[in-house]
Order: structure tokens, then C-alpha cells, then sequence
């Protein structure tokens, strides 16, 4: 699978530097270590990532560095071989975690991989309570806050030591900054390693194989869709049988 996504990814290749238009600048970079169980019955089994969130009063970039590794080798592959055929026997390793999150002042856009594709999509606002319970994390003061989110409860614990309404991914709008957050259901955590004033460019990935929807609801429609069939071509019966058997496995999802 992963040899069959370099090769649809390469013929886009050259189109996949990052964005030049955007030259504001981060005031803080946070790096968060996020584990991710895709499969709630079988716990020992995880993915898990360095993620990095980059930031300003305007806009934010959540993101997992080893896609930009990916694309800039892949760019470097299609400027050394000749053909398809050739970058196919030399597969590039694409990263287990491919979602990333864009904020545009108070508008939040969710990237989510599907196959072949990466959805865009406008998330929704988080509905907050902010409790009492306090913790330090590092040298910060933290409180926590708790949203239900599709029937599962998350906690967050943010600081106001850092005034940004930020945190990882899609988990934003608390007067603070968000140094953890996990769900009830134990299926994910994320929790920063490093909090740093950093001046580097804010700069979004421009996704390959892209679909930009409406909101959350088309992506999971498509969600659906796909894991009904996950395929839009003919294949061998056992090759199809197979890839639905392990999308039947999967039950939690990050988006």
C-alpha cells in the first residue's frame, strides 16, 4: 500500500513544495509526542509521533515533521529517476501520521488522510468547561478543561502562562495554552515535550491528492464510504477481501 501511494504522490511531486505565499512568523513552537490507538480492543498496538505546533496571535500550524521530510524526498526522487517504474523500486516511507490541523484566525481547517486522499475539512468549535482541578506540567501551572466529543470525554490541561487559545491538532479555544489532552476511552494522548520562543516561518504543507469539504460531516460520510469499499478500481477478490478486513479492525479515528 505504501508503494502503490508513492506512486499516485509522484506524479504531484513537483507541486508539493510548501507554500512560499505565507511569510508571517511563529512566536512560540511547541513539539507534543502524540500516541494514537487506531484499534480499542487491541491496546498494545499504537502509532506514535513527534508533532509540532507552530504559532502567532493570527495563525497556527500543527503538523508532523516527517511529512515534510516525506515530501522533500519524494521531490528528491522524481529529480533523480527517470520514471515511475524506477521510484517504485526505491519506495519512500510515508509516516503513519498524516493528519495536521491550519488555524486562520478563528477558523480551524482539519486535514485527515483517507487512502489515496487527504481531506480538508472546517472543524467545529470545541464546547469547553473549565474546571478547578490544577497541576503543574514542567514549569508551568496548569488547570484542566473537559469536552465531550462523539459520545467520549476529553481532558486538556492548559496554561495561562502561555496567553494563546491554542493546543495540538483540532484541540484549541481555552484561555491558555493546551500542554495535554487525552480522551476517556484511553485511545489517545498528546503532551508537549518542549515549549520554546521561536521565530521560524508559519507555512502549510500543500497536501497531495487534496479534497477540500464543507465541514466534518462530508469527511465522515466519506469516512464511511470508504471503509465500505476502499477501493475505486478493480482489484482481486482476496486483495479486496483483505483490505476491508483490516479497515474492520480500525474503530477509533483521529479527525
Amino acid at each position: 500500500m505504501k508503494e502503490l501511494l508513492c506512486i499516485l504522490l509522484c506524479v504531484l511531486a513537483s507541486f508539493q513544495n510548501v507554500n512560499a505565499q505565507s511569510t508571517k512568523l511563529s512566536d512560540i513552537e511547541v513539539r507534543y509526542y502524540m500516541k494514537y490507538k487506531p484499534d480499542s480492543l487491541v491496546r498494545e498496538k499504537y502509532f506514535e509521533a513527534e508533532m509540532v505546533l507552530v504559532m502567532n496571535n493570527n495563525q497556527s500550524y500543527y503538523f508532523n515533521p516527517a511529512m515534510v521530510r516525506f515530501y522533500e524526498n519524494l521531490d528528491k526522487a522524481v529529480a533523480t529517476y527517470s520514471n515511475v517504474q524506477e521510484i517504485a523500486k526505491n519506495p519512500i516511507s510515508l509516516p503513519k501520521t498524516r493528519h495536521s490541523a491550519w488555524r486562520e484566525n478563528d477558523n480551524i481547517f482539519i486535514t485527515s488522510p483517507l487512502g489515496k486522499y487527504n481531506y480538508t475539512y472546517k472543524a467545529s468549535k470545541i464546547q469547553w468547561t473549565l474546571l478547578s482541578e490544577v497541576k503543574s506540567i514542567g514549569n508551568y501551572s496548569c488547570r484542566l478543561a473537559t469536552a465531550t466529543i462523539d459520545g467520549d470525554k476529553i481532558y486538556a490541561w492548559y496554561t495561562t502562562e502561555i496567553p494563546f487559545d491554542e493546543g495540538p491538532f483540532k484541540y484549541k479555544g481555552l484561555p491558555g495554552l493546551i500542554l495535554e489532552v487525552h480522551n476517556e476511552s484511553g485511545t489517545f494522548e498528546i503532551e508537549a515535550t518542549n515549549v520554546a520562543m521561536r521565530n521560524v516561518p508559519i507555512v502549510r504543507m500543500n497536501e497531495a491528492l487534496n479534497v477540500n469539504l464543507k465541514d466534518r460531516s462530508e469527511f465522515i460520510f466519506a469516512r464511511d464510504k470508504y471503509h465500505k469499499y476502499p477501493f475505486d478500481n478493480n482489484f482481486p477478490k482476496e486483495i479486496v477481501d483483505r483490505k476491508i478486513n483490516e479497515l474492520k479492525k480500525i474503530n477509533v479515528f483521529l479527525d
